[in-house]
C-alpha cells in the first residue's frame, strides 16, 4: 500500500488548518484504523501548546521530538530537511500541517498526494483566497485540491464556485478535534 502524505494550508493564519488536521487525523485512526502521523511543518509551534494542554491525561506520551494520544503520532516542528527520513517511518498516512500562506513551503505542499486548502470567506478574510489562487495560477489542474471553507454563509460559497471555478466545501463547526462529530465523518468519507 502506497503511503498517502495530505498537505492542509490555510489561506492566512487561523484558517483551521490545525483544528482539521488534528480531526481528520482521529477520523482516520480511530474510523478507518490507520497508523498516522500528523507532522507540523511550520513555526506555530501549536502542536507543543496541545501537547502541554493533554499533558495532563496520563495517556499522552511525550518525546523530545512527539507525542503520542489515541494512537496518533504528533510531529512537533519538524524541519523541511527532516521530511524525507520522517516518511520512511512505519505509517499508513501523514497529515501535514503546512500552517498558513505566509509560511506554506509551496513545493512541499505541491508533493503531497492530496492537498486541502482552509479557508474563511467573510468579507474581510475574503482577498486571502484570491492571493493564494494567484499564488497557485501556473497549476491549470487542480486535481486532489480540496478548498474547505470555514464560517460562510452558502450563498457566498455559491458565488465563489461560479466566480472562480473552484469546488468550495463547507466545513461543520468542529467543537472538539478529538471527537467525529457525524457531520464531519460524512465529510471525511467524501475526501478521503
Amino acid at each position: 500500500m502506497t503511503k498517502k502524505v495530505i498537505g492542509v494550508t490555510g489561506t492566512h493564519r487561523g484558517a483551521g488548518v490545525t483544528l482539521f488536521s488534528v480531526n481528520m487525523a482521529v477520523f482516520l485512526s480511530q474510523v478507518c484504523g490507520l497508523k498516522i502521523a500528523v507532522v507540523e511543518v511550520n513555526k506555530h509551534n501549536d502542536f507543543l501548546k496541545i501537547q502541554m494542554e493533554l499533558s495532563k491525561d496520563e495517556k499522552v506520551k511525550v518525546t523530545d521530538e512527539y507525542f503520542l494520544f489515541h494512537s496518533i503520532c504528533f510531529y512537533k516542528n519538524v524541519s523541511q530537511k527532516s521530511l524525507p527520513s520522517l516518511f520512511n517511518e512505519n505509517y499508513d498516512s501523514f497529515i501535514l500541517d503546512l500552517g498558513s500562506m505566509e509560511t506554506l513551503l509551496k513545493d512541499e505542499f505541491l508533493r503531497c498526494n492530496q492537498k486541502i486548502v482552509m479557508c474563511n470567506l467573510v468579507e474581510w478574510k475574503r482577498d486571502n483566497l484570491e492571493h493564494f489562487m494567484e499564488a497557485f495560477k501556473e497549476i491549470q489542474e487542480k486535481k486532489g485540491w480540496n478548498f474547505m471553507v470555514n464560517l460562510s454563509g452558502k450563498e457566498i460559497v455559491h458565488e465563489l464556485i461560479l466566480e472562480k471555478g473552484v469546488l468550495l466545501q463547507p466545513v461543520p463547526v468542529i467543537t472538539d478535534p478529538f471527537i467525529i462529530s457525524k457531520e464531519m465523518s460524512r465529510l471525511y468519507y467524501l475526501l478521503l
